[in-house]
């Protein structure tokens, strides 16, 4: 903990004000054989917010601010990667224990950390850990438990890097995919950098941790000038930027009621101002409406109860082995991109309608006939109900070996999938 506190002394110092304290737990990602020792259990550190049970502010307010910090103690660039090239500047170039930044970069994860939670660091052990044979497959060949929506993932992000970004350092753009945030919009007559789009590693904000039902709000406060780093390190001078940027602020806002039942919105301030027992519990913010394929790519963790959650579920139809029809299952039970599937399994006389009625099939409206949308709702289902049977052996092969991260992943994949079976078998 010690880390944690200078860093929120050296936030403190530099004009951060902010009520979170920040704590952390060692939470076991998996038990895989993955060092080359083949000793090692795979953790990851667990690092969260709480709110300081002394602050009173969010009795008297609708909203609090749970970070207001000094734009002068944020990283910030116009790109992505041209924020792990200043990260790594900081680090490597003017040496961690020297750097402004050194309290804040002695609480970043480490590399290893990443490799643990992040796909794009797994190796072929862990890979195997997500394949099963499925009772689908029309051979005996391993395929991946979620259809290979993850695999996919990766591989287009991997594309993506090499052709748009220039940072090669696998740990910076591990902490920037991670870790940063968008600033908001510059105040009206602000100088900014040309596309009014900046990244920003902020201290304290960067560990509040997602739940995707948190509404907050965040805003900035300019002053009449502020500089940014383009990512050429030798165009930087660090004191210049602190100085420019002593005034600007960032601030980071909650609500505390919700105005639906006039009900304390988080668990910690309920528990604070209703009298009860103070008990810590973690503040969130959210990262976005995100499905979990997208935040353990980015993000190395799964929601639990995702209700942003979506699934690429691949349909198996006659004729069309090697490249199946795709549709969209939704956590709330609804499924999308309909129109291949339902052209498909039309009839020669649903066929030749289709032109007369300007109908292409797609959407909740693009229904083509009663018969077809019962023909198509029938495969879908059948198609959900063997996957959700064909998750049992890979999610208990994941408990297993203790890969909890892989098991999450599969469970909530399985529950979006039960979500839409139920739906379609209400109908």
């Amino acid at each position: 903990m010690l880390l944690f506190d200078n860093l929120m002394s050296w936030s403190v110092e530099h004009g951060m004000k902010t009520p979170l304290q920040i704590r952390e737990n060692i939470v076991q990602i998996n038990n895989n054989n993955n060092n080359k020792d083949g000793t090692t259990a795979v953790a990851a550190n667990y690092r969260y917010v709480v709110l300081d049970p002394t602050h009173m502010e969010a009795k008297k307010r609708n909203t609090m601010n749970i970070i207001d910090a000094p734009l002068s103690i944020c990283m910030i660039s116009p790109t992505s990667d041209g924020l792990a090239d200043r990260l790594l500047f900081e680090k490597e170039v003017i040496g961690q224990e020297d750097s402004f930044f050194a309290p804040y970069l002695a609480t970043l994860p480490t590399l290893e950390s990443f490799q643990a939670t992040m796909p794009r660091f797994w190796n072929e052990e862990r890979w195997n850990i997500l394949s099963s044979t499925s009772s689908m497959s029309t051979s005996t060949s391993t395929v991946f438990a979620d259809g290979g929506q993850l695999k996919a993932a990766v591989e287009l992000d991997q594309e993506t890097r090499l052709n748009l970004l220039s940072s090669t350092d696998d740990w910076a753009q591990a902490v920037v995919d991670s870790r940063a945030h968008f600033m908001p919009p510059a105040a009206a007559g602000a100088a900014t950098n040309n596309n009014n789009q900046e990244y920003s590693l902020t201290p304290v904000l960067d560990m509040i941790n997602h739940n995707p039902t948190v509404s907050t709000r965040m805003q900035r406060t300019l002053s009449s000038s502020s500089s940014f780093f383009s990512g050429n390190a030798d165009d930087i001078d660090p004191d210049q930027q602190h100085q420019q940027q002593q005034e600007d602020r960032i601030q980071l806002q909650i609500p505390t009621i919700n105005n639906n039942n006039n009900d304390f919105f988080l668990a910690p301030l309920k528990n604070l101002f209703m009298g009860g027992q103070q008990e810590e519990q973690e503040v969130f913010t959210s990262y976005g409406n995100m499905p979990n394929v997208e935040l353990l790519l980015n993000y190395g963790f799964v929601q639990t109860d995702n209700p942003c959650n979506s699934e690429i579920v691949n349909i198996p139809f006659i004729g069309r082995q090697s490249s199946p029809l795709s549709i969209v299952a939704n956590a709330n039970g609804s499924v999308e991109n309909l129109g291949p599937l339902r052209k498909a399994l039309m009839n020669r006389q649903e066929l030749d309608l289709l032109d007369d009625n300007n109908n292409n099939g797609n959407g909740d409206n693009g229904i083509i006939s009663q018969r077809n949308e019962m023909e198509v709702m029938a495969l879908i289902g059948g198609t959900l109900e063997e996957m959700v049977y064909d998750l049992k052996a890979p999610i208990q092969n994941a408990l297993n070996v203790f890969d909890h991260l892989i098991a999450s992943y599969l469970q909530e994949r399985q529950k979006t999938l039960q979500s839409c079976l139920r739906k379609i078998q209400a109908q």
